[in-house]
């Protein structure tokens, strides 16, 4: 199972002594728990999926009409 698609498994928990957390590098998942294993209880909680990674491509209409906008919008700049 993939990261995006919900794995629960936080594999690669790190520590950040700048901030003294703990994250998960997969998804970016902090704990401020000062024991790793409680850090990792803890995001045991939660799926280890990567936000905002769901990018929807635009059909050919949305992007003539974007692009028609941002032209329109340039020339008014200008």
């Amino acid at each position: 199972m993939t990261a995006e698609m919900g794995e629960k498994d936080h594999s690669d928990v790190r520590w950040n002594p700048d901030l003294r957390q703990w994250y998960c590098a997969k998804c970016g998942l902090t704990s401020d728990h000062v024991a790793e294993q409680d850090a990792v209880a803890a995001m045991a909680a939660f799926d280890c999926t990567l936000h905002g990674t769901n990018v929807v491509k635009l059909g050919e209409k949305e992007r003539l009409l974007r692009a028609h906008y941002l032209t329109k919008q340039k020339k008014q700049n200008e």
